[in-house]
């Protein structure tokens, strides 16, 4: 591992292991919702626990057990809200769920995407549309390291669960947000998100990671943030040339948005309480009261002066504040501060 101060990185290589033991004895199978029989497991229980499924398999049936993925993927298949089923007692909710997808099944009569982890009894991960795009996360690794041959990535974060797949790569150069007295070192980087489950579409976006506090922001020229629908076909050689293009750019305009995120030391934001409402609303990651807005409040209160606050410490408290987060909501605020350090210095 490479150390520095405030920032701990891996190699790229970490994350064939973690992929591997996270990732082993995966298997597909596509059959109409007639060979799904949905039965109660535990009726004590709420959410995936209650249910199983049992799947035809020529004369014999598997026995599956539910994520809250594929749970939530079968009530959206049979048009009704997740949550209705823990509303219900258990057998009532069954029967509807049951009714529900044999409608669908008699008028449609298609196939569906299951996939599946483990012997008997397997998890069932996903349930999806015949006409789902599989870019599993080995082959989403494998373009990662065909697109940095010629780079030196390293790891600055990575997740790896059921349902997602997030890396976080940086470049070893560092950028300097501070003065040459008082450095503040950045690294430049690409962030890649995508879901074996359809939990999330396919992403890659450029980022800039502070060192001393292991904040972001994330960015992507127009039209660049790639491949956002689970459903567009996507082969390996454009899958590698968009993650190349990205890394090429976050080493391009990495220096410019470092240099726009220290200019923003100099310029202070008189009303911070009605900047953070605009924000939240411009960007759409939440209310004036709700936890958001809170806690960036919170992480403000030391920074406030007669002048206000600096625009660098308001990005800082969102930045701050969505290291905190879900891998989702975190990937709003950081691209939230991404266009409004953009959006604001156009206009400044």
């Amino acid at each position: 591992m490479a150390r520095r101060p405030g920032l701990t990185t891996m190699p790229l290589s970490i994350v064939q292991s973690i992929l591997r033991k996270e990732r082993s004895d995966l298997s597909d199978v596509y059959a109409p919702l007639r060979d799904l029989a949905v039965e109660i497991a535990n009726p004590a229980l709420c959410g995936p626990e209650r249910f199983q499924v049992q799947l035809r398999r020529g004369t014999s049936m598997q026995a599956l057990r539910l994520t809250s993925t594929s749970l939530e993927q079968l009530c959206g298949i049979a048009g009704m809200p997740v949550n209705f089923l823990d509303r219900m007692p258990p057998s009532l909710g069954l029967s509807v769920l049951r009714s529900l997808l044999s409608a669908v099944d008699l008028a449609g009569n298609r196939p569906f995407l299951l996939r599946l982890k483990g012997r008997p009894p397997s998890l069932l991960r996903a349930v999806l549309p015949q006409s789902f795009v599989r870019i599993d996360d080995f082959e989403v690794y494998s373009a990662i390291v065909c697109a940095a041959r010629e780079t030196s990535l390293r790891v600055a974060s990575l997740v790896v669960n059921e349902d997602l797949f997030f890396l976080r790569a940086t470049f070893r150069k560092p950028l300097n947000l501070g003065s040459s007295r008082s450095p503040d070192e950045a690294f430049p980087g690409i962030d890649v998100v995508t879901s074996e489950t359809g939990a999330r579409p396919l992403e890659v976006r450029q980022c800039l990671l502070r060192v001393v506090c292991s904040n972001g922001v994330t960015y992507a020229e127009p039209g660049r943030r790639a491949l956002r629908s689970g459903r567009t076909r996507v082969d390996r050689p454009v899958l590698e040339e968009s993650l190349r293009s990205a890394l090429e750019s976050s080493m391009s305009s990495g220096p410019r948005i470092a240099g726009l995120l220290a200019e923003s030391r100099s310029r202070f934001i008189p009303n911070p309480a009605e900047e953070i409402e605009r924000i939240l609303h411009r960007y759409r990651i939440g209310s004036s009261r709700g936890r958001i807005a809170r806690w960036v409040s919170h992480e403000l209160s030391r920074k406030v002066n007669l002048l206000g606050v600096e625009k660098f410490e308001l990005i800082q408290a969102f930045s701050a504040v969505a290291r905190g987060l879900e891998p989702s909501d975190r990937a709003k605020v950081e691209d939230a501060m991404g266009a409004y350090l953009l959006e604001t210095t156009r206009k400044a």
